[in-house]
């Protein structure tokens, strides 16, 4: 395969839908092995397969973000594969109506999964993959925010609240590792 990425690896969690399996047809596109993860195998599957035609190489692994040892299991199932990860987008995320609600009526199970997903497995996988890219002297993680970070959006303040929080986790570990780590 040639293209600007040949030979990278590159994961991208929920990778197979929307915004997620652009950026897994657009890093495959460039020559990247890249691994989709989304809740299910089976859905993580049927994403590959139907991304993966043509010379991309797209691989999935079912995993749901919401768990500290799903994170984990994702980033070592890449690691055990390939060998590295030189490139992790943080995509997944609990979004529409599944993530909005009114504030009176919102439940504490449903924010803990919203923050679960939206924030805390961006922060978790990015570990994780960090702990790789140091060891190697590179790499790169993107996470993925939103709009709603930045403008107010009526009944989705458990949502933006996480995509504000993600640009602000971004800014403060990224900087910080990219000078002390070099990754």
């Amino acid at each position: 395969m040639t293209g600007s990425l040949a030979g990278r690896v590159a994961l991208v969690t929920g990778g197979g839908t929307g915004i997620g399996a652009a950026i897994t047809a657009h890093l495959a596109d460039a020559g990247a092995v890249v691994v989709l993860g989304q809740s299910t195998q089976t859905k993580a599957d049927a994403a590959a397969a139907e991304l993966g035609s043509g010379s991309r190489t797209i691989t999935g692994v079912g995993a749901n973000l919401a768990t500290a040892e799903a994170c984990r299991r994702i980033v070592a199932t890449v690691l055990e594969r390939y060998g590295r990860i030189d490139i992790l987008v943080n995509n997944a995320g609990v979004t529409g109506a599944p993530a909005t609600g009114a504030f009176l009526e919102f439940s504490d199970e449903l924010l803990d999964t919203v923050i679960d997903v939206n924030l805390k497995a961006a922060f978790r996988c990015g570990r994780e993959a960090a702990r790789d890219m140091a060891t190697r002297g590179s790499g790169v993680i993107v996470n993925v925010s939103s709009v709603a970070a930045y403008a107010a959006q009526l009944d989705a303040s458990a949502y933006a609240g996480t995509k504000r929080a993600l640009r602000q986790q971004t800014i403060d570990r990224v900087t910080p590792t990219l000078e002390n780590a070099r990754v």
